[in-house]
């Protein structure tokens, strides 16, 4: 027989994730959430401090939307990925598990998690420049440049320890081989 879908059950993900972020942030904040999120929709009207500037029913900008979609569909946290962030004044990002981009693996402690349930996790943005070692690594990782990715690396594992990931060590990896190739 049909019952009728429980819907406490239904948004119970996204219920705790906005109990939760109006409890982490006290101040003023811009927050990233993908286009057309469900999140993104209620987050300005639940948060006492919230503001999600790139979800808007109507008057949404191409440059704002085109930035949202960017950033979610990166395989790399890179310069131009940080600028986004950095161009809109971001302060947390909002991700959706199952849609979490592939580079938040390797972005501790650019974006670090504050919380997490079964279905989002909720980052906080440092505040760190483009310079930061690990943004200068990833951009020369992505448009091949082995050796200054390697010392970018190096240089960011011995500012503050990376966790110790199979992906960036297979970064790390392939960038010495290159680097080495490349001589």
């Amino acid at each position: 027989t049909w019952r009728k879908p429980d819907r406490e059950l239904a948004y119970k993900a996204e219920f705790d994730l906005l109990l939760q972020a109006r409890r982490l942030i006290r101040e003023p904040s811009v927050i990233m959430c993908e286009y057309k999120s469900q999140i993104g929709f209620l987050l300005p009207g639940f948060l006492q401090y919230g503001y999600v500037p790139t979800w808007r029913r109507r008057g949404i900008s191409e440059t704002s939307r085109d930035d949202v979609i960017r950033f979610y569909d990166a395989e790399i946290l890179d310069s131009e990925i940080w600028d986004i962030l950095k161009r809109h004044n971001c302060a947390y990002v909002i991700v959706a598990r199952d849609r979490m981009p592939r580079f938040v693996w390797a972005a501790d402690p650019l974006l670090s998690s504050v919380y997490a349930n079964d279905a989002y996790v909720l980052l906080k943005v440092a505040p760190a420049s483009a310079d930061h070692p690990l943004i200068r690594a990833n951009t020369a990782f992505k448009n091949a440049r082995w050796r200054q990715a390697l010392a970018a690396y190096q240089q960011a594992e011995a500012e503050a320890p990376l966790a110790a990931d199979p992906c960036l060590v297979r970064i790390l990896a392939i960038c010495n081989c290159a680097a080495r190739g490349a001589s």
